[in-house]
C-alpha cells in the first residue's frame, strides 16, 4: 500500500518558528531602545530648559530698576531721596485696586543681615497711607550695594558722581547702581540710568 502522508495539524499555522521569535525580540528591543532615547533626551532637555541661568535674576532685577527710573518724575508730596545703600522716587506703578498703571513709589532698600536688595512698589494709596508697598521683589545674594547720583557741582563747575542725594526738589541727571554678587554667576554689576526728566 502506498504511503500515505498525515498533516500534522498542530504544527502548522499555530506558534512561530524561531527565525520568527529572533526578529519579533530584535524589533521590539529597537522600539524600546527608541523609546527610551527618545524620553531620555526630552527629560534632559527639559531640566536644561528649567534650570536658571546664572546671572538671569540679576539681568532682571536691573532691567525692572532701568525701567523704574525712566518712568520717574518730580511729584508733590513724595520727594526723590537716596543715599548708598536705599534709593526713593515717584514712577508709574500698576495698582491693584485701580487695575491701571498711576503715580506711586519705588523703594530700593539693601537689607545687609539678609544680604538682598529689596524693590517695593507702592500706589499713591499706599504712600500717603503708610501702608506697605503692593508689589515686593528682592535680589539675594548681594554682599554690597552702592547707590551714585550724578549732579553738576556748582563750587566745582563740574559734573561729579555723589555719594548721597540731598536736594528732593531736583533729579539728578542720572543714578547708577553697582552691585556685588556672591555665589556662582556672581560679580561687580553696574547699570547706570540717564533720567531725561532732569533736563527740564
Amino acid at each position: 500500500m502506498p504511503y500515505i502522508k498525515k498533516e500534522n495539524k498542530t504544527a502548522k499555522g499555530q506558534g512561530l518558528t524561531f527565525m520568527e521569535l529572533l526578529i519579533v525580540s530584535a524589533l521590539v528591543g529597537v522600539v524600546a531602545l527608541a523609546i527610551y532615547g527618545l524620553l531620555s533626551t526630552g527629560l534632559r532637555i527639559w531640566e536644561t530648559v528649567q534650570r536658571p541661568l546664572p546671572g538671569e535674576d540679576i539681568n532682571i532685577f536691573l532691567d525692572r530698576f532701568r525701567l523704574d527710573l525712566k518712568n520717574c518724575f518730580l511729584f508733590e508730596g513724595i520727594d526723590f531721596s537716596g543715599t548708598q545703600e536705599s534709593l526713593a522716587f515717584v514712577t508709574l506703578v500698576q495698582s491693584n485696586r485701580l487695575n491701571s498703571e498711576t503715580v506711586g513709589q519705588a523703594i530700593y532698600s539693601y537689607d545687609a543681615n539678609k544680604k538682598a536688595l529689596n524693590r517695593e512698589l507702592g500706589d499713591f494709596s499706599n504712600v500717603y497711607s503708610g501702608a506697605a508697598g503692593s508689589l515686593k521683589q528682592f535680589l539675594e545674594k548681594v554682599e554690597s550695594v552702592r547707590f551714585q547720583y550724578y549732579t553738576f557741582d556748582e563750587p566745582t563747575k563740574k559734573f561729579v558722581w555723589s555719594q548721597e542725594w540731598l536736594t528732593p526738589e531736583v533729579l539728578p541727571q542720572a543714578v547708577r547702581l553697582e552691585l556685588k554678587i556672591g555665589g556662582v554667576g556672581g560679580g561687580v554689576f553696574t547699570k547706570t540710568v540717564s533720567l531725561s526728566v532732569a533736563d527740564f
